[in-house]
């Protein structure tokens, strides 16, 4: 299941202006799609993970990738109102969003969750989202998330303030401490306790949905679930170590030489997989696109089938 969104669709930056209640609501490297990066991430899982069955693709109504071919059985685009209630939208929080993505029709009881700037780097099996008991493994990423408690410095990014509202939640239910972030890579779930989770905690989920975007009093489901199992006796973290071979992360910035070392670095870890997260300032640079489309094209040249 991906999440995805392009801000180029006819009307949609009106509607992000008509419902934003800051500057911070309308940061277009959340809503941008300039380089197509989910065309890529489906080429990488075609030859490297030949296990995945179908492929749901999450989106704002009308909104479908221009390249993408409808006619392939086994991809389907998936609009927010056919998933969540009509009081919840429209929606810019992909918080409120992900927490609804197992109320897709025909989902499989294990799923994986992708974020649309994640790419396959290596081919891996399913095992390395389960331990020796069937547990699910999640994968820590270096550095503790913010300890719980209210932010009321605006500084401080609504993702932060809800990772620490999150800790502040998982203190009070089963005990003070502090915890890692969560590496960022696709998510492993199981529908039934995810739906177990949305239930035990329907307050601030509640509070999440009807969020258009994100806020300090939300929860980001994607860190909130694995701690959930891991309390549950449901999953189990691996080390950092482990997670350096899982993962690897680059923040694309508006440097065509950075970028060019951080490709080097992803090169260097060859990990299982990449997240390229969108840094590029209100205004990307023409070169810097051309650049990183160019390492796009070169490292996932073959065109699938889920293209035109």
């Amino acid at each position: 299941v991906y999440t995805w969104v392009d801000d180029r669709f006819d009307g949609y930056r009106d509607l992000l202006q008509q419902y934003s209640e800051n500057q911070h609501d309308l940061n277009p490297n959340r809503t941008r799609d300039n380089l197509d990066i989910l065309r890529f991430s489906l080429r990488s899982i075609k030859p490297l993970l030949d296990w995945i069955g179908n492929i749901y693709i999450v989106s704002c109504r009308p909104q479908i990738p221009k390249w993408l071919n409808q006619d392939h059985k086994r991809i389907k685009v998936i609009h927010h109102d056919e998933i969540m209630p009509a009081d919840m939208l429209p929606t810019f929080n992909s918080f409120a969003i992900v927490s609804c993505i197992h109320n897709i029709p025909g989902l499989s009881p294990y799923f994986l969750y992708f974020e649309d700037d994640f790419l396959v780097n290596r081919a891996f099996q399913p095992d390395l989202f389960f331990d020796a008991q069937k547990r699910l493994r999640f994968f820590p990423h270096r550095g503790y998330s913010p300890a719980g408690k209210i932010y009321s410095n605006k500084r401080v990014s609504p993702w932060n303030q809800a990772l620490a509202n999150a800790n502040g939640l998982l203190d009070k239910n089963y005990g003070k401490e502090r915890r890692y972030r969560v590496e960022h890579m696709p998510l492993m779930i199981e529908k039934n306790s995810w739906s177990a989770m949305i239930s035990d905690f329907e307050g601030v989920i509640r509070t999440t949905r009807l969020s258009r975007f994100r806020k300090g009093n939300n929860i980001p489901p994607e860190y909130f679930y694995p701690y959930y199992m891991l309390y549950q006796g449901k999953g189990v973290f691996e080390t950092l170590k482990s997670s350096e071979k899982a993962a690897g992360y680059w923040g694309l910035v508006n440097s065509v030489w950075l970028n060019r070392y951080g490709f080097f670095q992803l090169k260097r870890q060859n990990p299982f997989m990449i997240k390229l997260n969108d840094n590029l300032e209100k205004t990307p640079k023409k070169t810097v696109e051309k650049h990183i489309r160019h390492w796009l094209e070169k490292r996932y040249p073959e065109p699938s089938k889920f293209e035109i």
